[in-house]
């Protein structure tokens, strides 16, 4: 739940920085600073859940690990990573613009108020959804993602702003059931020592389809101008990625059922 709780909080903390307090863009890195020191303080009460092996310098170094019994399901819930994230840097890089033109306003408060919907209610869906099956819960947030995005994207060049935000919030759940399922469904295969290689890969996964798309949007509405039709075609693309990952879980699980059949 930390980093869709951390996003919808960074949203508001943000926009109330810009609006209300005085040298936002230095009194931010005062504030980070202040928490950095605090988290080094903690990690120096925390105990390693492995033994370790090597010299200081050794382990600074990065690993990353990507075991034989990850690769298929990684790649699987490769179309999830990228289109959850891509998302998230849609409402980062758009979003703001996006509520600003629906409203008629320049608050940056309510600029951020897209993101911090879209990341609590994926922070909400892994807190409730916790429970359920890997690949049933990742199932349901693509559909969720797919759908809410279908709706939010379709609400730009009308204006409906409540539209808007209730795509933003059936999409925000697809985000954190989604990245949850992925998360769960390739981790848990790895061994104790493995798992943090492997959670490397799949964040550098996700902090690029984040940032990739974010820059292009910037670039495309730079060239043309044109904010609307930019979120149409973010909009197809991730509803394409999520579409495609739903296929293919789809097409897997009948898959193993024919082998089962066929076993029996």
């Amino acid at each position: 739940m930390a980093p869709p709780f951390g996003t919808a909080i960074g949203a508001l903390a943000a926009g109330v920085l810009v609006q209300y307090l005085p040298f936002p863009t230095h009194l931010v890195y005062a504030i980070f600073g202040v928490i950095f020191i605090l988290q080094a303080i903690g990690l120096a009460y925390m105990t390693d859940s492995i033994a370790p092996r090597d010299k200081v310098l050794a382990s600074l170094k990065p690993q990353l690990s990507l075991p034989r019994a990850t690769r298929e399901p990684l790649l699987l819930a490769l179309p999830v990573l990228v289109a959850v994230w891509a998302l998230a840097g849609f409402y980062g890089s758009l979003g703001p613009m996006l509520v600003r033109g629906m409203l008629g306003s320049n608050s940056p408060l309510l600029g951020g108020l897209s993101l911090f919907v879209l990341a609590a209610c994926g922070g909400l869906a892994v807190l409730v959804l916790q429970h359920r099956e890997p690949k049933e819960m990742m199932m349901f947030g693509v559909a969720s993602l797919f759908a809410g995005v279908a709706i939010a994207v379709a609400s730009v060049p009308y204006s409906t702003i409540v539209l808007f935000f209730l795509g933003t919030a059936i999409a925000g759940v697809g985000f954190g059931a989604s990245f949850q399922g992925a998360v769960r469904t390739v981790v848990p295969l790895a061994a104790p020592h493995e798992r943090a290689g492997v959670l490397s890969i799949i964040f550098i996964i996700c902090y690029i389809a984040m940032g990739v798309p974010a820059v292009v949007a910037g670039w495309m509405i730079a060239q043309h101008g044109n904010m609307v039709a930019t979120a149409e075609i973010f909009g197809a693309v991730i509803m394409a990625l999520a579409g495609a990952a739903l296929l293919g879980s789809v097409l897997r699980a009948a898959t193993k059922r024919e082998r089962r059949v066929a076993a029996s």
